[in-house]
């Protein structure tokens, strides 16, 4: 009974458990600054590259029919082109960290850290010469692939990774991402403030292996999908900047990154 117990309760997390994550807002780089430090021969103003590292911490997701609220730390790195100070492609790698579902009733589920890669552009879409207001757009992907579930925790009692292993059972999932965002910034002398609205939707599907059979057990997706968010890039030099964000609504998180321009 406890097998079939267990069989059960890690079909259910795997398939309510949407692991959903919205990226940070990614400011276009020439709202920031029109120069960097010159070592790349051959770039000129028109053309830039950035590397930077991010942090992102989401205290609180809301997950679809009642199942709760997710948390999870997001560590990696972002390379970026910029063509003509206007408009940037870049790409994101890092790691999905301490990943962990709070559903209510003393039942908590834990997932493995796993490999995040992710693409996308942004882009300032319209400047104001006079006030300096400018308007930006964002969009990209993120994907994680072979979410392996990792423990449970139910009424104080813990059920780790080995013993769901000791009776045949492995659970794997996997996201899928696309955001779109809409903002406001204003370039001061050594910061950039920014607000605005984004539109966030992931597709998870995932899989349950119990005794040589596999159990397929669909997709879904998340239920809050538009929130705003605010932020401000601080430039203390042409060549470095840090930008603070945090998002709401949909979600409650807060973003920080250094970047560097070359």
């Amino acid at each position: 009974m406890r097998k079939v117990l267990i069989v059960v309760v890690v079909c259910l997390v795997v398939f309510c458990s949407r692991i959903t994550f919205a990226s940070p807002l990614n400011l276009p780089e020439g709202i920031k600054w029109e120069e960097g430090l010159g070592l790349i021969k051959g770039m000129t103003k028109d053309i830039g590259l950035s590397a930077a590292y991010l942090y992102d911490h989401v205290s609180k997701r809301e997950l679809s029919d009642d199942v709760g609220d997710l948390n999870y730390d997001l560590m990696g790195g972002k390379i970026t082109l910029s063509l003509v100070n206007k408009v940037d492609i870049y790409t994101t790698l890092g790691e999905l960290q301490s990943p962990k579902i709070d559903a209510g009733d003393d039942i908590s589920f834990s997932f493995e850290d796993n490999f995040m890669w992710g693409f996308g552009t942004s882009a300032i879409i319209y400047k104001d010469e006079k006030s300096g207001i400018q308007l930006l757009g964002d969009g990209n992907y993120r994907q994680s692939s072979g979410i392996s579930f990792d423990s449970l925790d139910v009424n104080g009692t813990h059920i780790s990774k080995a013993q769901l292993d000791s009776v045949g059972v492995t659970a794997t999932g996997k996201l899928q991402e696309w955001q779109a965002a809409l903002g406001i910034s204003r370039k001061f002398e050594y910061v950039a403030p920014y607000v605005g609205i984004k539109y966030s939707d992931v597709k998870v599907s995932g899989s349950v292996d119990y005794s040589g059979t596999s159990y397929d057990l669909g997709s879904a997706k998340s239920e809050n999908k538009v929130g705003p968010f605010v932020g401000a890039s601080i430039t203390p030099t042409k060549s470095i900047s840090i930008d603070v964000s945090g998002r709401f609504v949909d979600e409650t998180a807060i973003s920080v990154s250094t970047t560097i321009r070359f």
